[in-house]
């Protein structure tokens, strides 16, 4: 058994499926505050895979988009982990690493964070039951271990919701790329498209979470420029 270990932890660790079920924890369950973040998931995916330029690259990207966004009162932010974790989960099947082949996937991905905010609502939803045991067991002084079986349920159900949820995206998603493919007779892929360009139109979510108007217009000018000098 101990010699099939590293074999387990190396299918787990080019997992995104793994790497979701563990960051969504960590998002709202076990507050270890940025971890839950795309740039420490990055961290971790190089660790596990070795695709360090990849991971960084995607990671700066998802974690410059989804910046503006965050939780607030009762309001529950875009996963920017899911889109993250299924670009690099397409990646990973297609064997394919270059912005160009991937900006489609990336584009695909981006209604997923949305979607896994709903789904860590319903989720939420679902706890009311537990609320009411909890109360009851408040007041009867019950000498149980309630609480810690609610919670223990809790996080089982989330890491089962969440597994699932991305493993159904991620099959909607390698499935939409190969019926791309059979039309096209190649991956689509936007040429000319680099990191860099991405991480420009990431830094969108960045400049507006500055909430400064005076960013805005020279983030503006800049955009501009960019075009005007890629045009000359």
């Amino acid at each position: 058994m101990v010699n099939g270990y590293p074999a387990v932890l190396a299918t787990l660790g080019r997992s995104p499926r793994f790497f979701f079920a563990l960051t969504t924890l960590l998002r709202f369950s076990v507050g270890l505050g940025f971890l839950e973040r795309p740039l420490a998931v990055g961290v971790l995916w190089g660790l596990a895979t070795g695709e360090w330029a990849l991971a960084a690259n995607c990671a700066v990207f998802f974690e410059l988009f989804w910046l503006d966004l965050f939780p607030a009162g009762t309001y529950i932010p875009p996963n920017a982990v899911a889109s993250m974790l299924l670009t690099l989960g397409v990646s990973h099947y297609f064997g394919v690493q270059q912005a160009s082949l991937l900006v489609i996937p990336v584009l695909l991905s981006l209604p997923a964070a949305m979607l896994c905010s709903k789904v860590e609502y319903w989720q939420r939803r679902m706890q009311n039951e537990g609320y009411n045991k909890l109360m009851r067991w408040a007041r009867r002084n019950e000498d149980t271990n309630e609480p810690g079986r609610l919670i223990l349920r809790s996080l089982a159900q989330q890491v089962a919701m969440h597994t699932a949820f991305l493993s159904l995206c991620l099959l909607v998603l390698i499935g939409t790329i190969k019926v791309m493919y059979w039309y096209l007779g190649h991956l689509p892929s936007i040429s000319g498209i680099q990191w860099s360009h991405l991480w420009f139109i990431g830094g969108i979510g960045g400049v507006m979470s500055l909430r400064v108007p005076r960013f805005y217009a020279v983030f503006l000018i800049c955009l501009v420029c960019v075009v005007l000098l890629r045009t000359v």
